[in-house]
């Protein structure tokens, strides 16, 4: 059985007994020995993606059913191809050329993850408000430098999005959906942006923000499961952010001005209490809500970082749905807005 974390807000009583116990999880942080290996984050993925199969088998059948996806290979700026996948309704009573459009990018701190990581809430989206989601498997450190190497891919991705949306294929208006470590990514005036989505996100605010310092979170979930310390500090010594970058507002939009930020979208944010990011979603938000920015948020207590993979939760089924209403609601404030 998995030790207790020393240093965590409280978990909630289902997530002890039916995540913990298979997790490899050391009491505290100063425990793990934890080293950089490709070769064992590829075998967790291709856990992650048995155990994603499993729920979609036996939690979402329907999104199986309903929902098809197509892999394509699209150019970078460089000259290598990157995989997008496209999930499309099979039933929707959304005219053809009218659907929304969200751009997806998934979590890991642009050093794990792939397209299945987050292939379950794209394939909610995607049938519950019969959108096309557009999932990118950016190339990810450290073989590839996040900078420029990563931003660059997401970037590139939401540009092709948006070239062949404008082109009236797809969209009537785009919405971006980033997972952890994503509020980062330089987003060029050009594209129109209706909406944004932010999951979880990881940020050393700390350290570039000393008024941040009131918050708790990092310090109070430092053995957290899902994100512990020492995986953030592995994280960020991989990624190798100057101080400089980090400061700049253009790729860290969290540290942008309030005139700034005032020409953000609407934005919905996707907290848990038992993640050491979880003060990083209050501190954003607040900053949003300051610059006039219409801003919503769902909490989910004595929950960790990344709870919402873990499918035999009752909380991450509730997050799908509950993502799934706070889009619903979006497109239909915007196909408002249009039809005025």
């Amino acid at each position: 059985m998995a030790a207790s974390p020393r240093r965590c807000r409280p978990l909630a009583q289902e997530y002890v007994e039916k995540v913990l116990p298979n997790m490899n999880v050391t009491a505290s942080s100063a425990d793990s020995g934890f080293k950089f290996s490709r070769e064992d984050i590829n075998k967790q993925m291709d856990k992650m993606k048995e155990a994603k199969d499993k729920s979609l088998a036996e939690y979402w059948p329907h999104l199986g059913q309903k929902v098809r996806t197509e892999d394509f290979d699209i150019p970078m700026r460089d000259g290598e191809k990157v995989l997008i996948r496209v999930y499309t309704p099979n039933e929707s009573p959304i005219e053809s050329g009218k659907r929304p459009v969200v751009y997806s990018l998934h979590g890991g701190g642009f050093v794990t993850g792939n397209v299945d990581s987050e292939d379950l809430i794209n394939r909610q989206l995607c049938h519950e408000t019969h959108s096309l989601i557009f999932s990118l498997n950016y190339r990810l450190a450290p073989e590839n430098p996040i900078f420029p190497t990563g931003v660059n891919d997401t970037e590139d991705g939401l540009k092709w999005v948006h070239e062949n949306a404008s082109r009236g294929l797809w969209a009537t208006f785009l919405i971006l959906a980033f997972q952890a470590n994503k509020l980062n990514i330089p987003v060029p005036g050009m594209i129109l942006r209706q909406g944004v989505f932010i999951f979880c996100p990881l940020e050393e605010l700390v350290d570039w923000r000393p008024e941040v310092a009131q918050f708790k979170s990092r310090e109070e979930n430092v053995d957290a499961p899902g994100l512990p310390k020492h995986v953030v500090d592995a994280l960020n010594q991989l990624l190798a952010v100057t101080a400089t970058k980090h400061k700049d507002v253009e790729d860290f939009p969290i540290f942008a001005s309030l005139g700034e930020l005032s020409r953000m979208p609407p934005t919905h944010f996707v907290q848990a209490t038992a993640d050491p990011c979880a003060d990083d979603i209050t501190y954003f938000k607040r900053r949003l809500t300051e610059a006039g920015v219409e801003t919503t948020l769902a909490t989910y207590e004595g929950m960790p970082h990344g709870f919402h993979a873990y499918h035999v939760l009752s909380a991450a089924r509730q997050e799908m749905k509950d993502t799934a209403d706070a889009l619903k609601r979006l497109i239909a404030r915007f196909n408002s807005r249009d039809s005025t």
